[in-house]
């Protein structure tokens, strides 16, 4: 298979690959399903998703082993060019919506090659003639959550195009995402570029100073789970929506605090924390695009980081306080979003648990206008962010007028089916309290129950093992100190 010249792998990309190398059976895929609300044709839609990829390089990119730790080839022809339609996006007849479900969960759970390729797996799903679902899976090296959303758009945009009798051109038209026109073609050489002259500019050099200084008095990583995260081979989740009203509260919380929602969220998430563990220093893990440029922003690729939002917390803090702090913080971080979380981690040696994030991540999610398919509504699923450690908080706006849901997942290493409903139903009534009192002037967060009825106001759960120095064997020392009975090291 013939490959374009040689790109350099992104440090997003460079993440990816180390940890997927490390454990080969941890969950590295993103993906999401749309569900169109209407008669879809089955050959068009498959000509649309090959314009996409044709013009995608991200989607027909390829990783391997070198001597510096791995390479990118990006082929020159498509996967496709040999292969049957049926093969890189099948159409399944599945008749329900629970066997659609458990059809892209089987293929969800099979993992990628890396060196072989390609890095995504799309279906197309009928369960009746006026409703289908498009389902669409990656590797995290070549695609994050925004990626998704910018690839679904312009597969909308091109179905939508033939539908309505353009010639099958690589120059298939797009619309506006978040008030950007997307080009028609997605080379990676503008996410490369910009990442090179981040590191050789002297922006990488002062993001790092600020994030040591930052940091300097760092506390240790607060959670929920008894123990200290590990990124598993699957994840539990549990989803819902906001009630209309808890929505408007939501709002109307963050116009009074002069933000915007998703601080809310941020600080209801602190909130949350503290009033089930008490602890005042809360560091959360925050997603963010790791995008700055226009450019960027409308490439798919991997770019996507996770970086530590660190706001204090005490119960005579006044709710609408903390969300303007969060407000504060979240601006800091995001001048700062390009400097790696792993390469954070490596200059201050912390966490020293060997978790890959700072705390339960946060990953909240605005998107553009609702897709269409040649007119037909969609309602959008997500199917993962990326790997899960301990606790992930992911909260979507999609714009479609089904108000906000909120998303647990969580690590089935640390908790049970049953402890993650209990969250999430803890977690949404908290959120909309939370937001209720910010919208009042002067009510402090301790006033704010983070309990369902009948339970202790605080979590009755064991401490957190914390390392707090000596690298891998303080780890293990620390393992056999939690559980001298249990298996410290698997080797082989």
């Amino acid at each position: 298979m013939t490959a374009l010249p040689h790109l350099e792998p992104s440090a997003a990309q460079r993440s990816m690959w180390f940890g997927q190398r490390l454990d080969e059976a941890a969950a590295y895929n993103v993906g999401e399903y749309t569900e169109i609300h209407g008669p879809v044709e089955p050959d068009l839609l498959r000509t649309a998703v090959r314009r996409v990829v044709d013009a995608t390089e991200t989607l027909r990119s390829r990783f391997g082993a070198a001597d510096d730790g791995v390479r990118l080839l990006v082929d020159a022809e498509p996967v496709w060019s040999t292969a049957e339609p049926a093969w890189w996006m099948p159409v399944v007849d599945t008749s329900d919506t629970g066997t659609a479900g458990q059809w892209m969960a089987d293929d969800f759970a099979t993992p990628f090659d890396l060196e072989r390729g390609p890095l995504f797996r799309y279906a197309l799903l009928r369960i009746a003639d006026d409703h289908w679902i498009w389902y669409q899976a990656y590797h995290h090296i070549a695609v994050d959550g925004f990626s998704c959303s910018l690839i679904a758009r312009r597969v909308a945009d091109a179905y939508t195009a033939l539908a309505e009798g353009a010639p099958d051109s690589p120059e298939l038209p797009v619309s506006l995402d978040q008030g950007r026109f997307l080009p028609p073609t997605a080379p990676l050489a503008p996410l490369a570029a910009a990442d090179e002259a981040y590191r050789a500019d002297g922006r990488h050099a002062r993001d790092r100073e600020y994030w040591t200084r930052a940091l300097a008095d760092r506390p240790d990583p607060v959670g929920l789970a008894a123990r200290p995260p590990h990124v598993a081979d699957r994840f539990l989740r549990r989803t819902g929506h906001l009630p209309a009203p808890a929505g408007d509260l939501v709002h109307a919380a963050a116009e009074r605090a002069g933000t915007r929602w998703s601080r809310v969220v941020l600080a209801a998430t602190a909130a949350y924390l503290h009033g089930l563990t008490g602890a005042r220093d809360i560091v959360l893990g925050l997603a963010v695009t790791g995008r700055e440029s226009e450019v960027e922003l409308a490439t798919p690729g991997m770019a996507s980081n996770v970086l530590p939002l660190r706001l204090s917390v005490r119960p005579d803090t006044a709710a609408g306080d903390l969300v303007r702090q969060a407000a504060r913080a979240s601006r800091d971080l995001l001048a700062h979003q390009r400097f790696r979380g792993e390469d954070l981690r490596r200059a201050l040696d912390w966490p020293q648990d060997g978790r890959r994030f700072f705390g339960p991540v946060v990953n909240i999610m605005a998107f553009g206008p609702e897709l269409r398919f040649a007119g037909n509504p969609t309602t959008r699923h997500n199917l993962s962010t990326g790997p899960v450690e301990d606790l992930a908080v992911n909260v979507y706006d999609r714009g479609d007028g089904n108000g906000i849901r909120v998303d647990l997942d969580a690590s089935p290493e640390h908790y049970s089916a049953a402890e993650l409903t209990a969250h999430h139903r803890r977690f949404v009534r908290f959120l909309e309290r939370f937001a209720a009192a910010a919208v009042e002037s002067g009510t402090v967060v301790g006033r704010v129950e983070a309990s369902l009825p009948g339970e202790e106001s605080r979590l009755d759960s064991p401490a957190p093992v914390v390392v707090r120095g000596g690298g891998v064997p303080a780890l293990f020392a620390a393992r056999v100190a939690a559980d001298p009975d249990g298996v410290a090291v698997i080797h082989g």
